[in-house]
């Protein structure tokens, strides 16, 4: 269980460093273009690269770009159901917490955070069973500095 919760931070540092726009860029396309058009661009040079192989563990299989909204869909590898469902509420407890921190940190996704943008992290078994899902937001980066 220890090593299932401890992906949290990796699949964050993924998000938030693996796309090769910087905060600036994203600034510039939501100035021209708006947000709509920033989520589909974020989205689609994120997926280029899906599915991304976190670690031994966990694997991003796709970004979806909603109105307002970008949705991470994310897949624990090799870890049958029976085994996660006893965790799933400490599981997401963990992962928001360390989620909402990176993205509230990351000079990247507050860029998406500031102009109204909701972050969706979906998580699944490996073969697509749903285990739980979280959003955050600007409101929850209110007590993060």
């Amino acid at each position: 269980m220890k090593n299932i919760i401890l992906v949290s931070a990796m699949i964050f540092m993924a998000t938030s460093i693996h796309a090769e726009s910087t905060a600036e860029e994203y600034k510039a396309i939501l100035n021209k273009y708006g947000k709509e058009k920033l989520i589909v661009m974020v989205a689609e040079a994120f997926n280029k690269d899906c599915p991304l192989t976190i670690d031994r563990y966990t694997k991003i299989v796709s970004v979806m770009p909603y109105s307002n909204r970008l949705s991470y869909q994310v897949s624990f590898v090799g870890i049958p159901y029976d085994k996660l469902k006893p965790i799933i509420t400490p599981l997401k407890e963990k992962q928001k917490i360390t989620g909402t921190n990176r993205m509230c940190t990351s000079e990247d996704s507050r860029v998406l955070l500031d102009a109204g943008l909701i972050i969706e992290y979906e998580f699944y078994t490996e073969d697509g069973r749903y285990l739980f899902s979280y959003d955050v937001d600007k409101s929850d980066c209110a007590n993060i500095k």
